[in-house]
């Protein structure tokens, strides 16, 4: 049961640091010149709360990757097959039925 809270912390914190640094990259780019991106329907203008799943997906790739590679076991990479299936409903979720 611990190692579920943990995780679930792990994926929480890579939301919030994720779409963290990406408003921060955009409002940099804002400063600096021309944006790449702009979210014209967010509050955050440089960031979503859509994209939020994302990162969290993002953060459990990285996290069966890593223990693939500093384990040595290629099946561990079998781990990340479940967040990229995830991560691409959620788009076809998010481009038939949200945007």
């Amino acid at each position: 049961m611990r190692s579920y809270i943990r995780l679930s912390l792990f994926v929480l914190a890579f939301c919030i640091i994720g779409a963290g640094l990406e408003w921060a990259y955009g409002m940099f780019w804002s400063l600096v010149g021309t944006t790449p991106w702009i979210y014209p329907r967010s509050p955050f203008q440089y960031t979503s709360l859509e994209g939020l799943p994302l990162w969290g997906l993002g953060a459990l790739l990285c996290a069966s990757a890593y223990r693939a590679i500093m384990e040595g076991k290629v099946k561990y990479l079998l781990g990340t097959v479940l967040p990229l299936a995830l991560a691409a409903l959620w788009i076809l979720v998010y481009a038939r039925f949200i945007a």
